[in-house]
């Protein structure tokens, strides 16, 4: 329930609404995905705008999304569709080309769509880019550009990133007409401060076995582990597992149906413990 905007939503819907383009720089956490969702359903109720995308980096961001586009509308629910890998693509097709008000999709999924001409007609009047930078750094950044350029020159452009790296700035020099600038992160200032942080300087060797030692000692409720690969990923899992933590793994060798089950059972199981690839970490909704 809201009672409160947040500051990333006070400044950001009343120039959606208004039907500027937009750049917002703010963290992850800070209210942004209802700072576009909530205008652009109020848009699409009036008629204003035939149909919506949303770009996001991972799978899970795009469920997030979904989510919350689906907790605010009135309408049917297959009027919003996500496009990500391991669904049927025939379906996704389907509900694109007969009444989906709002796609969200990843690059890569929907940039195969375009390719294979799969959709009778694709022309979304809003274009949201959320999490840029990390869409940019995930090697998504030439399939962003090609789908910009098969969309209407007319349509309204917003851009959500924590950082605005000069790949980023560069899109938005060419692609948004004269946009609202939102930077609500200041400069050195990028770290949560209700965040307490340490640094442990080990061998890697040393690793896995001060990550078991201070799981111990630590005994949380929840916790996350971020590892650099799939591999690294695996094998971390493994040997938690091997001694008896409750651990559980994500990263993209997995199925869609398993990355979800995953997810389900670390938010609903007391101690879990998830390690997964840092690529995941942008759209991991867990308490």
């Amino acid at each position: 329930e809201f009672t409160q905007p947040t500051e990333i939503q006070e400044s950001a819907i009343p120039a959606i609404l208004e039907g500027r383009d937009l750049i917002a720089q703010a963290q992850t956490g800070s209210g942004k995905t209802a700072a576009f969702v909530l205008p652009i359903l109020q848009k699409l109720a009036k008629g204003e705008h035939p149909s919506c995308l949303v770009l996001a980096p991972t799978r899970e961001l795009v469920d997030q999304i979904v989510t919350q586009f689906q907790r605010f509308h009135t309408g049917k629910r297959n009027q919003i569709v996500s496009i990500i890998g391991g669904q049927p693509i025939a379906r996704q097709a389907d509900l694109v080309n007969y009444g989906a008000k709002v796609i969200v999709a990843t690059p890569g999924r929907l940039m195969d769509h375009m390719r294979n001409r799969r959709f009778m007609s694709f022309a979304p009047s809003i274009c949201v880019l959320d999490e840029a930078d990390q869409m940019c750094d995930m090697g998504f950044w030439e399939d962003v550009k090609a789908i910009l350029q098969e969309l209407p020159a007319q349509r309204q452009t917003l851009l959500f990133s924590a950082t605005l790296p000069k790949p980023v700035l560069k899109l938005a020099q060419t692609e948004l007409k004269e946009p609202k600038t939102i930077q609500l992160i200041p400069k050195g200032e990028l770290a949560n401060q209700n965040i307490s942080q340490e640094l442990y300087v080990i061998h890697t060797k040393d690793k896995a076995c001060a990550i078991a030692r201070l799981l111990l000692s630590e005994q949380p409720a929840k916790a996350v582990i971020f590892c650099r690969t799939k591999k690294d990923t695996e094998g971390l899992h493994n040997y938690l597992a091997q001694r008896q933590f409750p651990v559980f793994a994500l990263h993209g060798d997995l199925s869609q149906a398993e990355r979800t089950r995953t997810i389900g059972r670390v938010k609903a199981e007391t101690g879990s413990i998830l390690v997964a690839t840092d690529v995941a970490s942008r759209g991991l909704d867990i308490a």
